[in-house]
């Protein structure tokens, strides 16, 4: 039995103190769970409701780490005993049931019992709880019955300065935490990570199965029968009654799943943005309401200076479209801002403001606030070699370098939306060629309007490219009749493809332009009058 005490003892005691100290390396990552916990509270209980509480979950989610890990330094060095027994047990007893309630309802899917270090799920957390619960249940009938193995450990004097020790480490932690940013960042948007690639499902990632269930009732027989994952084969004879889902197993999703940029017009420019083939820098608030706005005025020497040299700079901020342009001109913030979702930013950084140094997606260096370095810092350790430059264009025509097609056509803010490609039977080829590895896009948006000028500078294009084997293919919006004679005059054979002019106009404002696509992504572009020497499309 000793040893079971004695067992016992330690392990809560260790796992009290890791488990305050994880957590307290990211206090607002567990302040994100408390506020979870206390929106589903508030759903029955009018106390979870006061917004005051809600305001209060970070400092009371520090307040957490520092007490569990002071439970657990004092059990093992066996102070205050029955004061901490009975803590231990009214805190397991709590956590206990509130995890159980999370695994039968399912209302908090992640407990953040060990913050973002071990995620567990609620089911989980509830059996760990239900170890502890027994564990602490021993230390409890030692302290207060049998057989009273717990004692003090040490001298009194090194025995309480080990404890303060211990206990203001994990509240300095916490504090530097809060002022600074996490020690250890167990969160995916990592320095190193490139947002794009990490928003892409793993190719072992377990798919999501959902039961379908339809229940029809027969026209002839008035018979209800139940159907599942499948519709009766004679549909026709059976009258609809209900149709039920069973989730069956929860699929996974990739490790970023909700960072969506959408700008003043509400346009999803997220692909856009983690494509520019520069670096730049984020200034991010999770809640502008609530951000240090004096931080955000001297951000602004930091903006003046990237923007010198053509560095973009880009507000991030979770707030609505309204209170971003308040607080712009309250700040004299004079970049872009985009519209995010609070948890993806307070996910991303966990001050407020926080700056982010990028560079085509990928994070290259992230800073709270307080500890933005100069400009200049920034430029040495992470793009010294680059040459300053103009701004480049945020709101460019489309199909200019560096955009995906895809993303053009799925924009329905966007004049290219419903934008599709025939082929000369009337099939749709759009995804086929919007999907293709490489392909030289030559537009020709009239065949009547090409002149001799024009011909006399397309030809040698359309030779250069066919003697060079690239992919190529021609776009028009006109007919495969008017089309043809100039086929035959090139002495090509080339694909063509019929789309309607409004859109191809929507693409190139002059009669003929040609496209270099690679991937999906235009990568150059030339308009008529100054079409490329063919040798220079696609060029090693």
């Amino acid at each position: 039995m000793r040893i079971i005490v004695q067992l016992s003892r330690f392990l809560v005691g260790a796992l009290f103190i890791f488990s305050g100290l994880i957590k307290a390396n990211d206090p607002v990552g567990f302040g994100v769970k408390l506020e979870d916990y206390f929106l589903v509270f508030a759903e029955t209980l009018s106390f979870f409701r006061n917004p005051a509480l809600l305001q209060a979950t970070v400092p009371l989610a520090w307040f957490i780490c520092v007490f569990e890990v002071a439970l657990g330094i004092a059990l093992l060095l066996g102070l205050q005993r029955k004061l901490v027994a009975w803590s231990l047990l009214l805190m397991i007893v709590f956590f206990t049931w509130l995890t159980g309630y999370s695994a039968v309802t399912g209302a908090v899917t992640d407990c953040g019992c060990f913050g973002d270090a071990i995620p567990l799920t609620p089911w989980e957390s509830f059996y760990k709880d239900l170890i502890l619960l027994v564990l602490i249940g021993v230390i409890f009938v030692d302290v207060f019955f049998w057989p009273k193995v717990i004692k003090p450990i040490l001298p009194p004097a090194l025995r309480w300065g080990l404890f303060l020790l211990v206990s203001g480490f994990s509240a300095w932690v916490g504090v530097h935490a809060l002022q600074h940013l996490p020690f250890i960042n167990f969160r995916p948007y990592k320095i190193g990570v490139n947002i794009e690639e990490a928003m892409q499902m793993p190719a072992d990632a377990k798919p999501e199965i959902v039961e379908l269930t339809w229940v029809y009732k027969n026209k002839a027989t008035g018979e209800v029968r139940t159907f599942i994952d499948q519709l009766p084969e004679d549909l026709d004879a059976w009258e609809f009654q209900d149709r039920t889902e069973r989730l069956v197993q929860k699929g996974d999703e990739p490790p970023i799943h909700d960072f969506v940029l959408n700008d003043d017009l509400g346009r999803d420019r997220t692909s856009f943005v983690l494509n520019l083939d520069d670096v730049y820098f984020f200034f991010i608030s999770p809640e502008l309401a609530h951000t240090n706005q004096d931080a955000w005025r001297g951000l602004n020497a930091l903006q003046a200076k990237a923007e010198a040299e053509g560095v973009h700079v880009l507000g991030l901020a979770g707030s609505s479209r309204e209170e971003i342009e308040a607080f712009r001109h309250e700040v004299q913030a004079a970049y872009p801002f985009y519209a995010v979702d609070l948890k993806a930013l307070k996910t991303f950084i966990r001050a407020d403001p926080g700056v982010v140094l990028m560079r085509k997606g990928t994070i290259l260096a992230k800073s709270a606030w307080r500890d933005v370095p100069e400009y200049e810092t920034f430029k040495l350790e992470h793009f010294a070699d680059r040459q300053p430059g103009p701004l480049a264009d945020l709101n460019p025509a489309n199909f200019s370098p560096g955009q995906r097609i895809a993303d053009l056509f799925a924009d329905q803010s966007n004049d290219l939306a419903g934008f599709a490609l025939f082929n000369s039977g009337g099939d749709d080829q759009t995804t086929r060629l919007v999907s293709s590895d490489t392909l030289v896009w030559v537009l020709v948006r009239d065949i009547f309007a090409v002149n001799l000028e024009s011909w006399q500078e397309l030809q040698p294009v359309l030779s250069g490219v066919a003697a060079r084997k690239l992919p190529y293919a021609v776009i028009t919006g006109s007919d495969e009749a008017d089309l043809l004679p100039m086929r035959d005059a090139s002495g090509l054979e080339f694909d063509y493809y019929f789309s309607d002019p409004d859109y191809l106009n929507a693409i190139e404002k002059t009669n003929i332009a040609v496209i270099a696509v690679v991937g999906g992504k235009v990568v150059a572009r030339w308009s008529s009058g100054q079409l490329p020497d063919p040798a220079s499309i696609l060029a090693p």
